[in-house]
């Protein structure tokens, strides 16, 4: 009984063993944060932007975009936008855009009709009237062969206007570009897609825009981790932590404590709801800290181009003082203490128009403009060249960073794992404890292959009866039977098998499968799981008659057999100079 006690509970225990690998193997692995590679080109203004690459359409046409912190769809430049009247002249006009997008060369391209932009004027400061057309259409990131991360029937804004000079795409996922008495249904977003179709671990990412001013060891491009984010990338000594107290169209308000170039004074009072916006990319503050700013860089305000110039030998004597300007942010909050400084060289403010701005002309121009009113409070692009920005969707922080430029081209990717997630990483990549489907189906076949061996020796032991049953034997006081001695096995290793009722069971032959078996509890008669055999039977082994009397002794082979020399006491085999075996006590 104790047999089928232990032979029980190894197979509840066994199929526990399986049921939790295979609950484990279920589990769906989490993805890895997708590294977005930049483009590698510097576009816009003065060729001043790092941008990424995607392509659009069937067959893919190939555009360089900005990642837009504020929306949520793809904007690319329309191909017709170079051919408009003032833009004849520019013969780099495609590809100081970034390239354009022609919907009508896709066969994929779904038209869903024309819109004026912007949507809702909250949106935008440049509230002009562009025209845009909008569509459907599936995009892949990055170059040709370089990624197989496609996204099907994502939401496409080709447009025509140049306030906004390259194009863009969204990876805000909870403002909708499309939210206007004309849509009904919110529509699919770029970061919405990539997280239905299981590409990113969660809703969030990490951004740093680059600068072009910044080339030593190598060019200091613009870094995008989507999913996660780069913490070679940051100064984690200090940082932000955004309240997240913005409305729909301006997600990102902090405050503004002070602002200061060198040691002279460019903010007097704290501002506050200051948006954050890299489409733009000028700094938007109130007239005043422009005039301060005016005095500070002997800037000139044109009225026609609605920019500040600066013009050749001021900008020479900029370049070469290269004076630091520093900003020091807070989270806007009445009565909170945390700040976060900021600091750029003059080489952050360096910009050059591209035409058509300001008349088809080039000029030195610094990236400020004077806001209509405290909505228009927003800090572009600019200050990205120095700030790394983590927004996590899932949990709900928005922390920013001074940004540090790494010395190696080795990241330090952390993942942001969604909530509730179990098969979520940590750090560098998503770790899982889940089993592929081999390794579940190897699992199985050996619990398989156990679980007969198991059952085999179990039904051994009990229903099993030997084939050859001798005569009772008799032991003398010493515990061995009387003058039987084992048979020796010439050259051979002999196995210690059990040895009761006068006959031997040799050790069992290994497998050839591979897998070792444990020995099955032993009965009569049984070795390690193997059958008994008659030694009459076997080769080398003999065949003889007992009788009672004397001792005699017939030797065939390597097996040798002595009678028993007390009347009707079995013969049975015994090694030469082995211990005499007691019987087992069953």
């Amino acid at each position: 009984m104790k047999s089928f006690f232990f032979a029980g509970s190894a197979l509840v225990l066994l199929f526990q063993c399986l049921l939790v690998t295979i609950q484990a193997g279920d589990d769906s692995p989490s993805p890895q944060p997708i590294i977005f590679q930049p483009s590698r080109y510097w576009d816009g203004d003065g060729d001043h932007w790092s941008t990424f690459a995607l392509q659009i359409g069937t067959p893919p046409q190939v555009v360089r975009l900005i990642p837009s912190i504020t929306g949520n769809s793809i904007f690319p430049v329309e191909n017709l936008a170079c051919y408009e009247p003032a833009d004849l002249e520019l013969s780099d006009c495609p590809d100081s855009r970034g390239l354009l997008f022609n919907p009508k060369n896709s066969s994929t391209y779904k038209d869903d009709g024309e819109v004026v932009l912007p949507i809702r004027p909250e949106h935008w400061l440049y509230p002009n009237g562009e025209q845009a057309v909008i569509g459907f259409d599936n995009i892949t990131l990055d170059y040709p062969h370089y990624t197989n991360i496609s996204l099907p029937n994502v939401t496409i804004f080709p447009y025509l206007g140049d306030d906004f000079w390259i194009g863009s795409f969204g990876i805000n996922p909870t403002i909708n570009d499309t939210d206007a008495d004309d849509f009904n249904v919110a529509l699919p977003t770029f970061m919405g897609v990539l997280r239905q179709q299981n590409l990113i671990p969660s809703l969030s990412w990490g951004y740093h825009a680059g600068a072009c001013y910044r080339n030593f060891p190598f060019p200091q491009y613009a870094s995008l981790i989507l999913g996660g984010y780069d913490k070679s990338r940051m100064n984690i000594s200090t940082n932000l932590t955004l309240s997240g107290q913005g409305d729909e169209y301006r997600p990102f308000l902090l405050g503004i404590e002070s602002i200061t170039m060198e040691d002279k004074v460019l903010l007097e009072s704290p501002l506050t709801d200051v948006g954050l916006d890299n489409q733009v990319t000028s700094f938007w503050l109130p007239s005043p800290v422009c005039q301060k700013f005016e005095e500070a860089f002997g800037l000139t305000w044109n009225a026609t181009s609605e920019m500040y110039f600066v013009n050749d030998s001021q900008h020479a004597t900029l370049l070469q003082q290269n004076p630091n300007v520093t900003f020091i942010l807070s989270d806007g909050l009445p009565g909170s203490t945390a700040r976060l400084k900021i600091t750029l060289p003059y080489q952050a403010f360096d910009l050059q128009t591209t035409p058509p701005m300001a008349d088809n002309k080039t000029y030195n121009y610094f990236p400020l403009k004077q806001a209509a009113n405290e909505s228009q409070y927003t800090l572009g692009m600019t200050v990205f060249q120095e700030m790394y920005m983590v927004a996590d969707y899932e949990h709900g922080p928005i922390s920013l960073f001074q940004v540090l430029y790494p010395t190696n081209r080795t990241a330090d990717i952390v993942t942001i794992c969604a909530k509730n997630s179990t098969t979520c990483g940590s750090s560098g990549s998503s770790s899982s404890n889940a089993l592929s489907a081999g390794a579940i189906a190897g699992i199985v076949i050996g619990a398989i292959v156990v679980l007969l061996l198991i059952i085999s020796a179990v039904w051994y032991k009990w229903f099993r009866k030997p084939k050859y049953m001798p005569a009772s034997s008799n032991r003398d006081s010493s515990g061995t039977f009387g003058g039987t001695e084992k048979a020796e096995l010439d050259g051979s290793v002999s196995s210690p098998g059990n040895e009761l009722d006068g006959f031997y069971v040799p050790q069992k032959p290994e497998l050839d499968s591979g897998y070792e078996s444990r020995s099955a509890p032993t009965g009569n008669g049984s070795g390690s799981g193997s059958h008994p055999r008659d030694l009459r039977s076997q080769p080398g082994g003999v065949d003889e008659t007992h009788e009672a009397g004397g001792a005699e002794v017939q030797e065939m082979g390597t097996a040798t057999l002595r009678r028993s020399e007390l009347p009707g006491d079995a013969g049975r085999y015994e090694l030469y100079g082995s211990t005499p075996m007691r019987s087992r006590e069953i």
